[in-house]
């Protein structure tokens, strides 16, 4: 039970850090490089954990080997993301002179693309 515990949490985790990483592409966000690289170093150990564990699940002991090692790779993995990704100095956004008109302009274009993404009618 704690192993399926383990294995849903890590499934809901990367399930998370996809669709985050799924919005950062879709609305070109280009600030939250740090809160980005900490979400998305959980989501390749996750990933990386889970697909050690479809392989026990699928292969048995064939390859214990694999299966034992995946986990510590991912952990390695979201380790390198966060070193990169934290030791670099962070990019900031120049300064925005927009009137509140086009702030507004610019925030109903992102709901209406949202909205288009949903299915529903802009």
């Amino acid at each position: 039970m704690i192993i399926d515990f383990e294995f849903a949490l890590n499934a809901v985790i990367s399930v998370f850090g996809l669709l985050y990483g799924g919005f950062i592409r879709v609305f070109g966000i280009l600030e939250h490089q740090r809160e980005s690289a900490i979400i998305l170093g959980f989501t390749a150990i996750a990933c990386i954990a889970n697909f050690g564990w479809l392989t026990r699940s699928v292969f048995g002991t064939r390859f214990r080997l694999l299966s034992g090692l995946l986990p510590a790779v991912g952990y390695i993995v979201g380790e390198l993301i966060w070193t990169r990704d934290l030791l670099r100095p962070e990019w900031k956004l120049p300064d925005s002179n927009l009137t509140l008109e086009e702030m507004n302009a610019i925030m109903a274009r992102y709901v209406a693309l949202l909205q288009k993404y949903l299915g529903r009618e802009a």
